[in-house]
């Protein structure tokens, strides 16, 4: 263990003799002066790393020999690591058990054993979501909202969700029995399944939403060993190609990105060859490097592009929308993307631990950042001359760095840095009532559905959401077994309220204002429900067309309601509309939202 920490403590100061031959030709050049130099720089940096690492191993041993509560040693070397990390940046993550490595494997290829099931723990049981077509989960049956009550015969009640996902998971080839209860069948059903390798996919739906315009969804760029996220994104624009399309959208919302490779691979789909698609600048000379498209585009320039984002957009999909803009390949449409932009690399700690370490910033070919972050890396890390400056790196903000910065696109439209991408075509979606909020969250339209249909089987036929279906979803929701409270802004000041004059004791006329008051909000949250009735409708077809077809069925169910992609097709169906867009002015551009 205390080679892990020293390994880490270190991690960067070895990072900074990998630069050796470029020493070498230096110490040619000058002279032996300069190795003296450098020899009382790296003992003044030894010296600095050793006593930090004393100074936490004094620390260790105090608490290790005399706290109050004896603890385990490798928890202890552990949060310090994490300790250390959190004065750094979100991104910096110190991945300290098998199941966190595991899972950062399965972020970035997509590719694990198992069932072929997403679940979420629901009411304290972990519950099907829906199992993924053509897996294991599909073929034997299983279905949305069904409840895994036990694994192996052990209760699942109360186990986290990564608990339940560990176990479910496996070898290729083994099997495992889970005990389901579903509504509408009188006792528990057990099932057996032999785990498989499951592929998740990154383009989750392809297809045409009008008549000459395609859709693609993008959901992650993951690169795995038998399939890419480029490679999927390819077949799905050749289909399209194949069917004749006249424009193009490319859904990014919410793509939380992945590797930096694929991002590149992805842009390189519609950026012309030798096109910069990022550049990214470190600390250390070899994390400053530039990537440029290598082939001639899939898609041809003269089909019309845009892109949709949101604020879940991130990383890898910053990287391909901020190209795409830049380069004015097509326009940028929906909300401000997340800010993630930063590039993080994998270092092996120890045997079976890995460090993910921000090792640089990533910047667009306009040569802006986007990153938004509590701290910040120093924006400009490598001086014009080449060297490192020793005192740069991870530093306080003393700025917003949310703060928009001017630059220009290609064709000199302007564009902005510090905080996400921005479109160039701004569309927010309807803001949702604390009611909407709650249903959503608490997922009472999944659980209204998956008992709607144990009473009605032939009502998902047709997927419509009817008055009876509207009016049995009302009744639903005020069913006291269903335990349906939503807090609203002026309930909780009202009780801040009525506790100060009950506190000061105020004369009744102040107790009958607050009563009138509260009486007045509770009549406006019982017309929460017919206010909200368009979207409730939207999410009950959602969740039907989820459970007959999957979530690329309940995605596409939402396409009506969906005002950025209805947005983004009346665009692109108008060559006048498109063109004014792309060609804006700088002194117009503020105004084209």
């Amino acid at each position: 263990m205390r080679g892990v920490f020293r390994e880490v403590c270190f991690l960067s100061y070895q990072r900074k003799k990998r630069s050796g031959i470029l020493l070498l030709l230096l110490i040619f050049l000058s002279g032996a002066w300069l190795l003296d130099y450098v020899r009382a720089m790296e003992d003044e940096a030894l010296v600095s790393i050793d006593e930090g690492f004393d100074t936490f191993g004094e620390v260790y041993r105090y608490i290790a020999n005399s706290y109050v509560e004896e603890i385990e040693p490798q928890k202890i070397i552990d949060a310090g690591i994490e300790g250390m990390l959190e004065k750094l940046d979100p991104y910096t993550q110190f991945l300290s058990t098998k199941a966190r490595v595991d899972q950062l494997k399965i972020d970035t290829t997509g590719e694990f054993g198992g069932l072929g099931i997403q679940i979420a723990v629901l009411n304290n049981a972990p519950t099907v979501i829906s199992p993924i077509d053509g897996t294991p989960a599909y073929h034997i049956g299983l279905q949305a909202g069904d409840r895994i009550v036990k694994i192996e015969g052990d209760p699942t009640e109360g186990m986290s969700l990564e608990d339940v996902v560990s176990i479910l998971r496996g070898k290729p080839g083994t099997s495992v029995t889970i005990t389901i209860e579903r509504e509408g069948e009188g006792a528990p059903i057990d099932f057996t399944i032999v785990r498989e390798i499951i592929k998740v996919k990154s383009v989750t739906l392809a297809e045409k939403v009008a008549d000459t315009v395609g859709y693609v969804r993008l959901a992650r760029f993951r690169q795995g060993e038998t399939h890419s996220a480029t490679h999927e994104l390819a077949e799905a624009i050749q289909s399209l190609k194949d069917q004749n399309i006249q424009a193009f959208i490319l859904d990014l919302r919410p793509n939380p990105g992945g590797l930096l490779s694929e991002a590149c691979s992805v842009a390189d789909l519609f950026l012309e060859k030798g096109q910069l698609i990022v550049s990214t600048k470190g600390r250390v000379p070899h994390q400053n490097r530039q990537f440029f498209a290598e082939k001639e585009p899939l898609l041809e320039p003269s089909i019309p592009m845009v892109v949709l984002v949101g604020p879940g957009s991130a990383s890898a999909s910053e990287i391909v929308a901020g190209a795409i803009q830049d380069h004015d390949r097509g326009l940028i449409l929906g909300e401000t993307t997340f800010g993630k932009g930063s590039v993080q690399t994998l270092h092996r700690i120890g045997s079976d631990k890995e460090l993910k370490l921000t090792t640089a910033l990533y910047y667009t070919p306009s040569g802006r950042s986007i990153h938004k972050w509590g701290r910040k890396i120093a924006e400009n890390p490598v001086s014009s001359e080449g060297k490192t400056k020793r005192s740069q790196g991870i530093v306080p903000v003393e700025k917003d760095t949310t703060a928009q910065q001017t630059f220009f696109t290609d064709k000199k439209r302007i564009v902005y840095g510090g905080g996400g991408i921005t479109p160039d075509v701004t569309v927010e979606f309807p803001k949702r009532s604390q009611f909407l909020f709650a249903l959503e969250r608490r997922r009472v339209f999944f659980n209204f559905v998956v008992h709607y249909a144990a009473l009605h089987p032939d009502a998902e036929s047709d997927g419509i959401v009817d008055d009876e279906m509207l009016a049995a979803f009302r009744e639903y929701l005020d069913d006291p077994a269903q335990q349906f409270e939503y807090p609203t802004p002026g309930e909780a000041q009202i009780e801040v309220l009525e506790k100060l004059v009950e506190e000061e004791g105020y004369d009744a006329k102040i107790k009958q204002l607050l009563a009138d008051l509260r009486s007045a909000l509770e009549d406006e949250k019982a017309r929460d429900f017919e206010k909200g009735r368009a979207y409730i409708q939207m999410a009950l077809r959602r969740e039907i067309a989820s459970r007959r077809g999957g979530l690329d069925a309940g995605l596409r169910a939402t396409f009506p309601e969906d005002v950025q992609l209805q947005k983004a097709i009346e665009i692109l169906q108008n060559p006048a509309l498109y063109a004014e867009k792309m060609s804006a002015s700088p002194e117009a551009q503020a105004t084209v939202r």
